[in-house]
């Protein structure tokens, strides 16, 4: 088997699905329009991207929708190669087009409605006979998502999987070679746990194929229909890793048989492979893969009364990941994680970014660091294997002491405000929870009951303040003691927040003209601006604030690509 990249454009590009006799790809692409600053780590999630078709052994692709201002995404072709059906995802409302394969007037198949749930990149598929075309849809309202099966010819539709309340639902279809029946990924918990199913054409209970409950990132069959190529994190990847740093997907492509059995990996070199594609003739493999990111911490600085018009800075940078910042009690450093010397450790740097220090050599994914309260003593998460622990280290260094350790995914750690306790998210009940333990080690104490991930107990020690992570959008709190959760902040933009006295600094991704700084005031229960941050890629990390409350601290990806790549003489 022989690997080359298909694309290598700036920007991303995704998704891509071969023509009928295997000599063409379509995929779609954001780069064209220069929208490189998209605000997700998938143009295939979120930001504006085109469909495109380019010839194998041909540098020039042609473009085929031009409609600014939306997301076309998923392309797949018709048996007999004269169309491409894809899906555009707005503001107001996602629909099903067909467009000519050689360029051409676009038509509307089916409106489905307001947004779906675009986080696990529902993607479309065309029976081989064309008669039908299989796409995820969820009415509003309406949990979980299903596969539903519709006629390009009479509009006519109906469900063909109907998962339990207690899954995400159901994503990503492909038809079997013989139309018989379609493979499909179902997601028992955004972003954390699926496995491939497959039901037959007419309906009825599919049958389970992999029993992994790990990330899948698309599925196709092989040409002879013996074989389903999936890709998956099932070699090793947290849902920490998947939800953290801004890091691309630890996936690989893998091989089951469709009669069910043992999966075996796809003998290709490297790692973050997604939504993979076979040709007719099955001797063709294409499959998406991301670049590294250079992840930097950029500074801005704010004032209490105004919006701040000073443009933010580059503070600490390397052509590695360097992330998760967070000033020391005093003010006068920061600690953050970087991978500039290898996997990722905690580093030290005054205040300037100057004097960089490294404070951890482990050799491992070491992030998430934090301040004890006191200044002397800063805890994070450690990574070895799959799973993630919590450690505490010496602001001077030495060996890391283990606070949490153990089976469970234990990650995102921090401080109580009087010290004497570390919060963090935990897998160990079967579901991600808030947990505190004596900052000391000791018993673990279960903190909330519905869900939660990124604790911090508020400055007055009063409460925690969670998210949820996901499709489940908001700032969420809870009595340090006991008490009822209740939502905060419901355009709470996952992590990219901190919580101060008086209320919460906070990254506004989606705001008008790009990326915003924002501050919710707990008095008033509204929101202003603190500044702009522009068209930028912002990382799902922390915001970090400084004590005078006149610095804010933040990562950004000043480089992110995903290209296509093509494996000739697949077997």
């Amino acid at each position: 088997m022989n690997v080359v990249p298909f694309t290598s454009f700036p920007g991303e590009e995704v998704l891509g699905t071969f023509s009928p006799d295997g000599n063409q790809i379509a995929f779609c692409w954001n780069g064209e329009r220069g929208n490189n600053d998209q605000k997700s780590h998938f143009v295939t999630q979120f930001g504006e991207s085109s469909i495109y078709v380019k010839q194998i052994g041909s540098e020039k692709p042609l473009r085929l929708t031009f409609d600014t201002g939306h997301n076309d995404f998923s392309p797949v072709w018709s048996p007999d190669g004269q169309r491409i059906a894809f899906s555009r995802h707005s503001e107001t409302e996602d629909s099903i087009f067909i467009v000519p394969a050689l360029g051409g007037a676009e038509r509307k198949l089916l409106t489905l409605g307001p947004h779906i749930a675009l986080g696990a990149r529902p993607t479309l598929a065309w029976s081989p006979d064309g008669k039908l075309i299989a796409f995820t849809y969820k009415a509003p309202k309406e949990e979980p998502s299903k596969i539903f099966l519709v006629s390009p010819d009479t509009l006519a539709s109906h469900p063909l999987t109907s998962p339990s309340a207690e899954n995400l639902g159901d994503f990503n279809p492909a038809f079997s070679p013989d139309g018989q029946s379609v493979a499909f990924v179902r997601f028992f918990r955004e972003g954390e746990s699926a496995d491939i199913y497959i039901v037959p054409i007419t309906g009825g209970e599919p049958r389970r194929l992999t029993f992994d409950e790990t990330y899948l990132a698309g599925l196709a069959w092989t040409a002879d229909g013996r074989e389903i190529i999936f890709s998956s994190t099932r070699a090793g990847s947290s849902a920490g890793q998947l939800y953290d740093y801004g890091m691309a997907f630890v996936s690989g492509l893998w091989r089951i048989p469709a009669s069910g059995g043992a999966a075996e990996r796809v003998a290709l070199g490297g790692l973050n492979f997604f939504f993979p594609n076979i040709s007719r003739q099955g001797n063709r493999l294409t499959y998406g893969q991301r670049s590294p990111e250079d992840a930097n911490i950029y500074r801005i600085e704010i004032s209490d009364k105004t919006v701040s018009k000073n443009p933010p800075t580059k503070l600490i940078a390397s052509t590695r990941h360097d992330g998760g910042p967070q000033f020391s009690p005093d003010g006068k450093r920061i600690v953050f994680h970087s991978a500039r010397s290898g996997p990722l450790e905690i580093w030290m740097c005054d205040s300037d970014g100057t004097n960089l220090v490294q404070v951890t050599s482990l050799n491992r994914r070491a992030g998430s660091p934090r301040w004890s309260p006191d200044g002397q003593q800063i805890v994070f998460d450690f990574y070895e294997e799959d799973k993630g622990d919590i450690y505490t280290i010496s602001v001077e260094g030495g060996l890391p002491r283990p606070i949490v350790t153990g089976d469970a995914d234990d990650h995102w750690p921090s401080w109580s405000t009087d010290g004497k306790w570390i919060y963090f998210a935990s897998d160990r009940s079967g579901k991600y929870q808030v947990w505190k333990v004596p900052a000391q080690g000791g018993e673990a104490v279960q903190v909330t009951k519905e869900g939660g991930l990124l604790p911090c107990e508020s400055p007055d020690g009063k409460y925690v303040y969670y998210n949820k992570g996901g499709s489940i959008r908001g700032l969420w709190r809870v009595p340090v003691d006991t008490g009822e959760e209740v939502c905060v902040l419901d355009s709470f933009k996952s992590e990219r927040g901190v919580v101060v006295s008086d209320g919460i600094f906070f990254i506004n991704p989606d705001a008008k003209g790009g990326a915003a700084l924002e501050f919710f005031d707990f008095a008033t229960g509204k929101e202003r601006r603190v500044a702009g941050l522009g068209k930028v890629n912002i990382i799902p990390s922390c915001v970090a604030v400084s004590p005078d409350r006149r610095q804010i601290l933040y990562t950004q990806n000043d480089q992110t690509g995903a290209d296509i790549m093509l494996v000739e003489n697949f077997r």
